[in-house]
């Protein structure tokens, strides 16, 4: 069986291939806010590694989340319009089982608590102590008791308190995306918010202009 899975719930935009037991390929992009721009790309340099089509695929699969909305929005529509126009079916992996999968590799046997950047004062957190839940979000007050001993994976350390251990999360998720896919640890492909999106208005919304001679 081979997966392809993107993740675009943070600021990198991966792209992984698995075979059902391995990651064959992985493809990454660093560049801030460049999702919608270099994700196909991504898919398509990844099967051109691997001397595939996408019709070789048997399975698409998309982290989502929590993480950004928009970030979301374009990785699950992505492989979902790929699913659709292959007639193959498309599935979710959640962000907070991914990252457990991924660093339960490197820390076997170790309680960590994962802290995605949110909102100004805040971080999507989870405990991962051989399993992981949904998480929720946390004010930053509130991170000290969460945390208690356990080590930190974050991309906001920033937002810890003093005092944790922690490490910066800089590993792509996309081939964690494809494993728990293989495994078949998988949910609907629907964006996860935990928050309702937050809206703003324009600043000009409602204002009269008048258009000059």
């Amino acid at each position: 069986m081979i997966v392809l899975a993107t993740d675009t719930s943070g600021t990198a935009c991966s792209v992984a291939l698995n075979d059902g037991e391995t990651t064959l390929y992985e493809c990454v992009s660093r560049t801030p806010k460049s999702h919608a721009r270099l994700l196909t790309e991504l898919i398509k340099q990844c099967l051109a590694f691997a001397e595939m089509r996408p019709q070789d695929v048997d399975v698409f699969a998309a982290a989502v989340g929590p993480g950004s909305y928009t970030g979301l929005r374009i990785g699950i529509a992505t492989i979902k319009g790929m699913a659709h126009a292959l007639n193959k079916p498309a599935v979710g992996v959640g962000t907070m089982e991914a990252i457990g999968f991924v660093y339960a590799s490197f820390f076997p046997d170790r309680e960590m608590f994962f802290a995605l950047d949110s909102r100004p004062g805040e971080v999507y957190g989870a405990v991962f102590d051989g399993q992981v839940g949904l998480g929720r979000p946390y004010n930053v007050a509130e991170l000290s008791e969460a945390i208690g001993g356990r080590l930190v994976v974050t991309d906001a350390p920033q937002k810890l308190p003093d005092g944790v251990q922690w490490i910066q999360h800089t590993i792509s998720l996309a081939p964690g995306v494809a494993s728990l896919a293989a495994r078949g640890q998988i949910t609907a492909p629907i964006p996860l918010y935990l928050k309702p999106v937050f809206k703003t208005t324009p600043k000009n919304a409602g204002a009269v202009h008048k258009k000059s001679d």
